[in-house]
């Protein structure tokens, strides 16, 4: 497990601009602002990572990254994730960058801007999507995929099955059941759901 005051990450506090690929971490993160599963704040590339650890901060608090202004791509969060402030995402908790063909599966509780996937979005999210449940405490800034989204999101899903009562200003919300159908995530490049 990792603790730190300021940008705390389970493998990385601050990736200045590196790539970090093919890497995972499991253990639980506790920070205050900037913390994340696998990086604490992320300006440069996640590849083909994950983490699967319980993620707990204040602002800006993810399950895989807590904040992130570069690049995530094919990676996922399984973690269960809580923050006493907000921007709080299952795996990002303020996105600023790109994030695609990513998924988190684990649930997100905050005071506002939480979302399944991310709390606060102004970046580009495409091909992504969330199976978890969101918990804004009675905020109305919560959604089962963005709390809240000032950029671009396309053909990303959220399983509406399990979010709660949260809703999303953005991507689709699907049933548990389509959420496991192949038909669902058309021209991803799919063979097969496995499910």
């Amino acid at each position: 497990s990792v603790y730190a005051a300021q940008v705390a990450g389970g493998l990385v506090g601050w990736n200045y601009g590196g790539t970090i690929a093919d890497s995972h971490a499991t253990g639980e993160v506790t920070g205050n602002n900037q913390t994340g599963g696998l990086v604490g704040h992320n300006a440069g590339v996640i590849a083909r990572s994950y983490a699967t650890g319980n993620v707990h901060g204040e602002f800006q608090v993810g399950g895989l990254a807590g904040s992130q202004s570069g690049s995530i791509t094919g990676s996922y969060a399984t973690g269960d994730v809580v923050g006493t402030g907000i921007r709080v995402g299952g795996l990002v908790g303020d996105n600023k960058g790109n994030n695609d063909n990513s998924y988190a599966a684990g649930s997100a509780t905050g005071p506002g801007q939480v979302g399944g996937l991310v709390g606060l979005s102004s970046g580009v999210i495409a091909n992504t999507y969330a199976a978890a449940f969101v918990d804004g405490n009675g905020s109305s800034a919560i959604g089962g995929l963005a709390g809240v989204n000032a950029g671009s999101i396309s053909n990303s899903y959220w399983d509406a099955g399990m979010a709660g009562s949260a809703v999303s200003p953005d991507g689709r919300d699907r049933t548990s059941a389509q959420m496991k159908s192949q038909a669902t995530f058309a021209g991803w490049g799919i063979a097969s759901t496995g499910g």
